[in-house]
């Protein structure tokens, strides 16, 4: 089982803090991404995203309690790792929306080119949506959805010799 450990300094020395278990190895972590933010209400997390052999996203999130150090707080009481294991299309955690917490996302069907559920985590594991986008991974865009388009947008996209041609639709009907 993959080790994250917490190193402070005590009487000037460098010692370790506090050791607990992650979901990802480190190859997984160094094809995903680990940072620093905020889960919903303020209080500040670790981040650390792996992305395994087979395309899966997998997220832990560590807070910080003075009484326990670190907590893993989407670990999963049978399995004792993460709970936040998504298929991969090329998006990371990240402040999408600019609120100043960070977002997981969650791709609304198969396609790489579709609409994300961004998820947000608060110090207890609870989980709100945050925010919808449309992702174009071939082309490496996204566009911010209003509210009242969330779970009710896909698209439609055409490649040809000469074009890139992305249709965007609400309830079937195009709007983009």
């Amino acid at each position: 089982m993959p080790v994250m450990e917490l190193y402070g300094w005590q009487s000037d020395i460098l010692t370790l803090s506090y050791r607990g278990t992650i979901s990802s190895s480190m190859w997984e972590v160094s094809r995903g991404n680990l940072l620093s933010g905020n889960c919903r209400g303020g209080v500040p997390a670790l981040f650390i995203t792996g992305i395994t052999a087979d395309g899966t996203a997998v997220t832990d999130v560590l807070v910080w309690n003075g009484a326990e150090g670190l907590r893993n707080i989407l670990t999963d009481e049978e399995t004792g790792k993460t709970s936040v294991v998504f298929p991969y299309g090329g998006q990371l955690p990240q402040d999408v929306n600019g609120d100043g917490v960070i977002e997981f996302p969650r791709f609304l069907c198969d396609s790489q080119n579709s609409a994300v559920a961004w998820l947000q985590y608060d110090a207890a594991g609870q989980t709100v949506e945050g925010e919808e986008t449309y992702y174009c991974q071939d082309d490496g865009w996204y566009i911010s959805l209003p509210d009242s388009w969330w779970g009710r947008v896909t698209g439609d996209y055409f490649v040809d010799n000469r074009e890139t041609q992305v249709t965007v639709m609400l309830d079937d009907v195009p709007v983009l």
